[in-house]
């Protein structure tokens, strides 16, 4: 469902719930909680060699890439310190999700994909 909303520069924008869903996503809290980190100019050998050992392994290039930087940087692996950190942070958060709680995101995706 698409609908006009003005912005605070006062121009009209016409916008669809799937937006919004992403907005949910691409939010601050979901960037507090994951950190991104983009390599420019990475040898290719490098890659090639990051892509081998992440197959031989079962895991992401991502995935890999972090095991990779912490052996290599001697920071312990400690998952689950990692995950009762990110539940900690989403429970702080909690009151500005709550209006969110009920939202039917697939009902809008499905929508959205019908309207075209």
């Amino acid at each position: 469902m698409e609908r006009t909303r003005t912005g605070r520069d006062g121009i009209q924008a016409t916008t669809c719930r799937m937006h919004i869903a992403c907005k949910m996503i691409n939010s601050d809290l979901y960037k507090k909680i994951m950190p991104t980190l983009q390599i420019r100019k990475l040898p290719d050998y490098i890659y090639q060699a990051l892509k081998t050992a992440a197959e031989h392994e079962r895991r992401s290039l991502s995935q890999q890439a972090i095991i990779t930087l912490a052996k290599g940087l001697d920071v312990p692996l400690d998952f689950r310190e990692r995950r009762r950190e990110v539940l900690d942070e989403i429970r702080k958060e909690a009151p500005f999700w709550k209006k969110w709680a009920h939202a039917d995101v697939a009902a809008w995706i499905r929508e959205d994909r019908d309207s075209r």
